[in-house]
């Protein structure tokens, strides 16, 4: 029996290890649906419980129909179907409980007026990639309505009044869109505002008048500067084109501006960024982070001493003058993240330095994808330091080998996009990950390795349209002095990514856990069984008179017995 339990213990341990490498986390029976004691699903419907607590009793429901009722208990809705036109009868039967509806993807065409009114506790509407040509007055009337996503529709038209009823309204997605011009009234509550990728020549949208902190109009072939004179509250601004450009005295009229991003036209020749606006760029004390796309720059003197700036991308540039860049990244005290993106230029002239590679060490990132990159050093990465080699024509041979011993040492953090940073050669490993293939021993006739670049890069080159700044907000600066809450770049990718690296970590432990236990299970149950078969050998040679085995005893009681005899008859 205590052999049974023990190789039993052995095996729920061993099961448990396996169960997390898999990343499958045993769950009570009673609850694996996600729903414990809740009310009823909808009938077709997914239904799950809305964050980890087991004590939450919110739900979400999925289903691939509106649902004809709905608990007051579900406070998420998503629904995935061909819905087309969306009418208040629909939205009625659903009932008044949801804070998150999401549409996306239905196919609608249009919207009844004030279909929405009977959910008087939604926060959240998502209506992104339908196909959608208008908004009219009164079709979107939630009172409570907080953040509304009408992005990748074909927007055309929004009338002047559309959203005169979301006097709550805080966040408005209008991305990838067809609008050519934006005259309508915004909340005043309005807080973000993302219109990028449209066809906006003219914003003609008054935003004088409001609190807004985040303003994206990159994607748009405007003619100047938005309409907004100044903003005591604008924190992130992106722009494009001939709108990328900073008035005079922006300091002044822009005091809290923290994040700026300028974009040059994809599709012409690298444009100047012309003297005014790096001379005010200079002047934003509070400037944490600065995107530089598409430009050529005579040098870059004007970042020298942004002694907040934290983050710094620099994608697709060129410089007049290369003198001087060690000087300019020594005076960035506490930047930790740096892109230079398909700057295949400057690459050389950063990490071929390497007193400033030495001296970069609060330097927590840094993206080097789509220059040509051929081969790298550990000496050319500044210490503790993550990095990202991907979309690069990389040679996978013994001198790469670093970049895995790097990845074990950090426990899988070391290399982000993993699955795009491949080989492209040598042939056998073409298109591999380079996780998978780099050879590890070199011979002594082979050289030391160095940094490498080709400039062939037509095939490794890529556009801003679908541009991200791919770093994890695990190590984005925390020594800054303006928190920014709304990113313009989207950090799902690498977050994602941080997370699965997090997993990483638990898997590791939960093995090293479940084998621990195992082998001393094992160990336990072999020394119980070897004590037990001591003591049934040590009873049976032991005598408890005088320490003589009972064989030895034998002949003795035998001799005594006739001993015996003898006497009886000599007395008789």
């Amino acid at each position: 029996m205590m052999k049974a339990a023990c190789f039993l213990l052995a095996l729920t341990a061993f099961a448990s290890a396996v169960s997390q490498r898999k990343g499958i986390i045993a769950q009570p029976t009673a609850d694996s649906s996600g729903v414990h004691e809740g009310p009823a699903c909808p009938e077709k419907c997914n239904c799950t419980r809305m964050g980890q607590n087991l004590h939450n009793d919110l739900r979400k429901a999925v289903c691939p129909m509106i649902p004809s009722s709905l608990h007051n208990s579900f406070k998420s809705l998503q629904v995935i179907a061909n819905i087309g036109y969306v009418t208040r009868e629909q939205i009625l039967q659903i009932g008044r409980g949801p804070y998150i509806l999401d549409f996306s993807e239905c196919s609608i065409t249009d919207i009844e007026q004030e279909a929405f009114n009977s959910l008087t506790d939604l926060v959240s509407l998502k209506l992104s990639n339908n196909i959608m040509r208008k908004i009219s007055s009164k079709m979107l009337s939630s009172p409570h309505l907080k953040v509304l996503y009408l992005d990748g529709n074909d927007l055309e038209k929004i009338e002047y009044d559309a959203f005169d009823q979301l006097r709550n309204l805080q966040r408005l997605y209008l991305q990838h869109n067809t609008l050519q011009e934006v005259s309508v009234a915004l909340p005043s509550s309005l807080r973000v505002l993302d219109i990028s990728h449209n066809r906006i020549s003219a914003f003609t949208a008054d935003l004088n008048t409001m609190n807004l902190k985040t303003l994206n109009l990159c994607g748009n072939p405007l003619n100047g500067f938005p309409s907004i004179t100044s903003s005591r509250t604008l924190e992130t601004l992106c722009l494009e084109g001939r709108a990328a450009v900073l008035p005079r005295n922006a300091a002044a009229k822009f005091p809290r501006l923290a994040d700026v991003t300028l974009v040059a036209p994809a599709h012409s020749s690298q444009a100047e960024l012309d003297s005014t606006t790096q001379s005010e760029l200079s002047n934003l004390q509070k400037l944490i982070t600065l995107s530089i796309v598409n430009y050529h720059l005579q040098n870059l003197s004007f970042l020298t001493g942004m002694r907040n700036l934290a983050e710094l991308k620099l994608q697709n540039i060129t410089l007049e003058s290369y003198d001087g860049i060690d000087t300019v990244l020594k005076s960035l005290q506490i930047l930790s993240n740096l892109s230079i993106d398909q700057s295949t230029k400057l690459v050389k002239p950063i990490l071929n330095d390497t007193q400033l590679v030495s001296q970069l060490t609060r330097l927590r990132f840094l993206s080097l994808r789509y220059t040509g990159l051929v081969t790298l050093t550990e000496q050319n990465v500044p210490e503790d330091t993550w990095l990202d080699i991907s979309h690069n024509p990389l040679r996978c041979d013994c001198h790469l080998a670093w970049v895995l011993h790097k990845e074990r040492e950090t426990l899988g953090r070391f290399l982000f996009s993993k699955e795009q940073t491949t080989c492209a050669t040598p042939n056998n490993v073409r298109g591999h990950m380079i996780l998978e293939s780099v050879n590890m021993t070199c011979s002594d006739q082979q050289t030391s390795g160095i940094l490498e670049q080709t400039f062939n890069t037509s095939n490794w080159m890529y556009t801003s349209d679908d541009d991200t700044w791919n770093i994890p907000t695990c190590i984005r600066s925390t020594s800054t002095e303006v928190p920014i809450n709304d990113r313009l770049t989207n950090t799902s990718t690498a977050s994602n990514s941080t997370d699965n690296y997090t997993s990483s970590d638990k898997t590791t432990v939960y093995i090293a856990l479940g084998t621990a236990l195992l082998i001393f299970i094992i160990v336990g149950t072999a020394l119980a069984v070897i004590f037990s078969l001591m003591k049934k050998k040590r009873k049976c040679q032991i005598s408890p008179v005088g320490g003589e085995t009972p064989m030895e005893q034998q002949p003795q009681q035998e001799q005594m017995k006739q001993a015996s005899s003898k006497d009886m008859l000599i007395k008789k």
